[in-house]
């Protein structure tokens, strides 16, 4: 099993909320184990590897302004949104996990991606009060290596992840998540 993939989100808050534009008050990093591309920037590009677990966090630079990620969206599907009753609660935090402390996760379809292939997505960033201002975030990436797996991945057919019955013709090359 391939460990998590954690996506860190820094937002300088204060920047957006004077006119910057997002490309210098947006910077995102993995911890993966293998080098992607664009770390530090908001057209990183994380390697990952079917069945594999991704995590999107929020960090505030400026820790007074909330920040959240308001969606995520690959070509044809859009990540869903976190609710309620699956985070868990702070014994601090009376009611539900306020916006700005939630992440967003999902997993990698075992089959059914192309090899080699990246695959963009959209993120929308929440700022200021629950009902704040919205900016997108168009350029970040997952690029699909089925090597990353290790040995068990090479001993596949290639044919198998066409023949399997969850293979989506329409989404395939947009459908991560």
């Amino acid at each position: 099993m391939l460990p998590v993939l954690n996506i860190q989100v820094y937002v300088d808050v204060v920047a957006l909320l004077v006119g910057k534009p997002v490309e210098r008050s947006v910077f995102l990093y993995d911890d993966g184990p293998f080098p992607g591309s664009g770390m530090g920037t908001p057209a990183l590009s994380s390697p990952v590897g079917p069945g594999q677990w991704v995590r999107w966090t929020m960090t505030p630079i400026d820790v007074q302004t909330p920040v959240w990620i308001d969606s995520l969206t690959f070509g044809c599907g859009t990540v869903p949104a976190p609710s309620v009753t699956d985070l868990p609660r702070s014994d601090e935090l009376p009611g539900p996990t306020p916006l700005w402390a939630r992440s967003w996760e999902g997993m990698i379809p075992p089959v059914g991606l192309t090899p080699d292939t990246t695959y963009p997505y959209r993120m929308v960033i929440g700022f200021g009060e629950d009902d704040g201002k919205l900016v997108a975030l168009d350029g970040a990436s997952l690029a699909y290596l089925p090597v990353y797996h290790g040995p068990q991945a090479a001993e596949a057919p290639v044919s198998a992840a066409a023949d399997h019955p969850a293979y989506s013709a329409a989404c395939h090359a947009d459908g991560i998540l």
